[in-house]
């Protein structure tokens, strides 16, 4: 297409765009007054949960797959070591 017939629609999908935009108003979060949050959880946990996320499905043939994949991949390795 030529510039001259996309540059109506250009600007008639800008303009639409500001229709839609509201101001924004933070929802109130109900907590119960009994929570508390302990040390124990720390985001360094939930990431070492998160590591092995397969193990959670209870399938020992997914995780001997996961496991060999992990194992011979060099690009992994290779980024591994890049990290360090």
């Amino acid at each position: 297409m030529r510039p001259l017939t996309l540059l109506p629609l250009i600007i008639l999908l800008t303009g639409c765009g500001n229709l839609t935009r509201s101001d924004y108003q933070r929802p109130l979060l109900s907590v119960p007054e009994n929570w508390q949050r302990t040390e124990g959880d720390s985001i360094a946990r939930s990431q070492e949960k998160a590591q092995r996320w397969w193990d959670r499905f209870g399938d020992e043939r997914l995780s001997r797959v996961v496991g060999q994949v992990l194992e011979s991949n060099n690009d992994l390795a290779a980024a591994a070591l890049t990290l360090k």
